[in-house]
């Protein structure tokens, strides 16, 4: 969500500056405004919940306030994607590789072969790569895949008791991930063997 809110602020989102805590406050209204945040199992999935969810991409674009809370939904965000990729005819293992940003940064090469090798790159060695030691050095600490450090969660006001309550509001969405990933045959991607 930190990484979220320094992207929309070089984007120039939102449109009158606010600290992160209002910026997700004014986000968290509308979700609730809308009805999306029903965690029951029949609303899942439902037509209600993509209704929801489409008038809540709708309405944070006209707001120009870059749905910080939506963008960390993951859940319904896949799950709307690989619906289209279904529509369309393609099996979304073919075409969708899914990597945690926190396993890109243990792992930063063996990642990078394997997502090389899934978008058809033939030589995925390691020559003229970063080394792990360049990319955990230089790379990753000025990248997105960087872990918010414990300097930025101060700057922006992110306590523990905040950090928790975030959690229990994504908790069910993250919960019903792997459900999701499992019905449209899809999983977390390993890194690729070390290959010289």
């Amino acid at each position: 969500l930190v990484h979220h809110y320094q992207a929309a602020l070089r984007q120039g989102l939102p449109q009158k500056r606010v600290s992160l805590q209002q910026w997700v406050a004014n986000d968290l209204r509308l979700l609730k405004k809308l009805g999306f945040l029903n965690t029951t199992r029949e609303y899942h999935g439902s037509t209600q919940e993509d209704e929801a969810w489409y008038e809540y991409q709708s309405k944070s674009v006209a707001r120009g306030t870059g749905s910080p809370l939506g963008r960390s939904l993951y859940e319904i965000q896949l799950r709307q994607w690989l619906q289209a990729v279904l529509a369309i005819g393609k099996r979304p293992s073919d075409v969708v590789l899914l990597v945690r940003a926190s396993d890109f940064r243990r792992h930063p090469t063996g990642y990078l072969q394997r997502i090389l090798q899934f978008v058809g790159v033939n030589d995925t060695t390691t020559a003229g790569m970063p080394s792990e030691e360049q990319w955990r050095q230089q790379i990753l600490p000025q990248s997105n895949f960087a872990a918010p450090t414990a300097q930025l969660l101060k700057e922006y006001n992110v306590t523990q008791a905040y950090k928790k309550e975030l959690q229990q509001l994504f908790r069910p969405y993250m919960q019903r991930l792997p459900a999701v990933l499992k019905h449209f045959g899809l999983r977390w991607a390993e890194p690729a063997a070390a290959v010289s």
